[in-house]
């Protein structure tokens, strides 16, 4: 027999743990990489996924559908959501609200039978500041 004692508490050798026991010795479990958020979101945003757009399928990534579906809730949403959505452009994309002034020009008529006095003409003109 072997120095090794069996009896109450103590199973033989051979048949003390299971394979699969966390109880059992030997090769121990990694813990999982620890990520930061903003690892995980920049990996869901630029997982690329498969979308139908008609008839075609069409692979884009997660974040331009993400966009995209924001600017259709805008525009056929809520005003709190075009708020959110305008908030993030201005944000994140301001370039996309700049516009360029366009000229125009101003001619005022009077009305039939009015006796309201018209504006001066150079009501609008670019004298400010």
């Amino acid at each position: 027999m072997s120095d090794y004692e069996i009896g109450y508490g103590k199973p033989p050798r051979a048949n003390r743990f299971k394979p699969g026991n966390q109880a059992a010795g030997g090769k121990r479990r990694k813990r999982a990489e620890v990520l930061s958020l903003s690892d995980v979101l920049a990996s869901a945003i630029t997982k690329r996924m498969r979308v139908k757009r008609g008839d075609e399928l069409v692979t884009l990534a997660a974040g331009e559908i993400m966009i995209e579906r924001l600017v259709r809730m805008m525009t056929s949403g809520t005003p709190r959501e075009m708020v959110l959505v305008m908030g993030l452009i201005e944000r994140h994309a301001p370039q996309f609200l700049a516009a360029r002034p366009e000229v125009f020009k101003i001619q005022y008529t009077r009305a039939e039978g009015s006796s309201v006095e018209l504006p001066p003409a150079d009501l609008w003109d670019q004298t400010g500041p």
